[in-house]
Formats: structure tokens, C-alpha cells, sequence
């Protein structure tokens, strides 16, 4: 009877086997880089629009013109909300409305007042100089991307109108000196203060209104963030911080 050569045997054995595990190998490594690539895009979601997986080979790969082009969407409307603090500092209001499209959907979160069209916007705005005729924004800009690709349960201050509309945030320092009315009708203090700002802008392509900084771009709407109580320390209209609005 004819057998087989042992060391022939067990090296065919060893050769199956470290296919085997090669094998598995490569799909424990693949499931484990898909994991920490979910984990990554997760993180990323809070403030930028998440990247796309990796494409398969045989598929075509995006364009670079594709790429230029969302760089230069974001470039233009990082510019639109820089442009608009700018105008904002220098009182310009003729040229700082036509950012907004006619109607809008804006929430000074801090209050509650919400602004829907560009007469209120101009009011509002108006109320501030008042108070502050000083005040002064400073700060940095964001891209965001869509503004439905980076939430799950919105926040109250995201009207569903703009859901799906590009998102740009700032990060800005408000300061000046309250010698006039606050908008609530607090009478002036002639106290400085300095606050910290978030505020998110929406935007979307329609028909510009005349005048627009970036046609055919317009801000839908947006939210402004800040503490009203650190604002209310600072000019001496409360001795006990955290115990609620004392300018309501």
C-alpha cells in the first residue's frame, strides 16, 4: 500500500492553515479599521461634513474640480458671515440686511426673540448699537457643511425650514460699554463688559435680494448663543450668579 510523505503531509497542513489565518487576519484587520473609521467620522460630524468612505477601486474617484468646487462654496460663504460681522461693526446696515434673504428664520437663543425678515434683523441690530454704541464682534469662522448631515434631535433654535441649508459658525467675542437702554429696557450701567458669542448661519442658493455679498448665496437664518448672566454680572445687574435671568 502506498502512503504519503509525512513532511509533505504537514507541510500541505501548515500551508492551509496560514491561508486560513491570513485570511482571517485580513478580515479581523478590515473589520477593525471599518470600526475606527465609524468611530472617526462620529467625531467629525459635530462640525464638518463626515468624509466618504473609500471608494472601491473600479469606481471612478471625485474630480478635482469636484473638490475645488466645495472649497470654494465654503471660501465664499466663510466670507459672507465674516463680511456681515465686518458690516456689522461699522453700523452699515444698508449693506449688512441684504446678507439675509427677505424672510428668515434667526433666534437670539438668550432671550427668545425670534427674527423672521430683514425689518426686524435691522431692529434688533439697532438695539444693540443703543445699549452699546461701541460694541465691537471679533472672532473666527467655520464651514460646517449641511446642517442636516451634522445633527440627530435639533435643537429648538434650528427651525426646520433651514434643515438641509449649508451651515457656517462663528466663535466671536462681543465687547463694548452699556451707555444706553439694554434691549430688554435696562437703563445704562457705563460698565464694560466682554462676552463670548456662538453663533451658527445658514445659507442656501435662491434669488439674491439686491445688494447680496455673495449672489446667488443668501443666509436663511441661524442662532446667536451667549450667557445673558455673565453679561448681567458684569454690568452690576445681579449679585448672585446661576440663581436665574435677572434681565427678563
Amino acid at each position: 500500500m502506498e502512503t504519503g510523505d509525512p513532511a509533505n503531509g504537514r507541510a500541505s497542513s501548515s500551508t492551509a492553515i496560514g491561508a486560513r489565518l491570513a485570511i482571517q487576519g485580513l478580515s479581523r484587520r478590515a473589520a477593525l479599521t471599518g470600526a475606527l473609521g465609524a468611530v472617526g467620522l462620529g467625531a467629525l460630524a459635530a462640525c464638518a461634513s463626515a468624509p466618504a468612505p473609500a471608494a472601491p477601486a473600479t469606481a471612478p474617484t471625485p474630480t478635482a474640480a469636484a473638490a475645488s468646487g466645495d472649497a470654494e462654496v465654503a471660501a465664499k460663504l466663510i466670507e459672507i458671515h465674516r463680511r456681515g460681522h465686518e458690516l456689522w461693526n461699522q453700523r452699515d446696515l444698508e449693506s449688512f440686511i441684504p446678507t439675509f434673504a427677505p424672510t428668515i428664520n434667526y433666534m437670539d437663543v438668550a432671550s427668545g426673540h425670534e427674527i423672521t425678515n430683514a425689518e426686524e434683523m435691522t431692529e434688533f441690530a439697532s438695539k444693540w448699537y443703543m445699549a452699546a454704541p461701541d460694541a465691537k464682534l471679533s472672532g473666527v469662522f467655520f464651514y460646517c457643511g449641511k446642517v442636516a448631515a451634522q445633527l440627530g434631535d435639533a435643537p429648538a433654535s434650528l427651525n426646520p425650514a433651514v434643515a438641509g441649508d449649508l451651515c457656517t459658525v462663528s466663535r466671536s467675542t462681543l465687547t463694548g460699554t452699556q451707555t444706553g437702554p439694554l434691549p430688554e429696557g435696562k437703563p445704562p450701567t457705563n460698565k464694560p463688559f466682554s462676552m463670548e458669542l456662538t453663533e451658527f448661519i445658514t445659507y442656501r442658493e435662491i434669488p439674491p435680494a439686491e445688494g447680496s455679498l455673495a449672489p446667488p448665496w443668501q443666509a436663511t437664518g441661524g442662532a446667536m448663543y451667549f450667557n445673558i448672566l455673565t453679561l448681567a454680572t458684569q454690568l452690576g445687574l445681579t449679585d448672585s450668579a446661576g440663581l436665574g435671568g435677572p434681565m427678563g
